[in-house]
């Protein structure tokens, strides 16, 4: 995830904000959310180095400098927050296998 994110931060200059955000969403956030439902119940310190890399794909994509609080930038960027997108994740998982799906 963090290569990603560093091939974004090298072509953030030739991007709008769009596409910034449309190249987030299909390069680096699937690999954030693979098996989002079993990593997040880990150790706190694995949870926290994935909430950090997300952290960082917003302040690159906004060009937001590393001292901008996280609820400011993911606010601005219409971001759900990383503990909210795992509980999304999990009552999905929960549902399709509740009705066989």
């Amino acid at each position: 995830m963090a290569s990603r994110i560093a091939i974004l931060r090298k072509i953030r200059a030739f991007l709008p904000l769009k596409q910034r955000l449309q190249f987030y969403n299909s390069i680096v956030r699937p690999v954030m959310s693979y098996a989002n439902v079993v990593w997040a119940n880990c150790d706190k310190d694995s949870v926290y180095r994935v909430l950090r890399l997300k952290k960082r794909a917003g302040r690159v994509i906004s060009y937001a400098d590393r001292m901008t609080p996280s609820v400011a930038l993911f606010n601005k960027l219409g971001w759900i927050p990383f503990y909210e997108q795992h509980k999304i994740d999990k009552y999905i998982i929960m549902y399709k296998r509740i009705n066989g799906i």
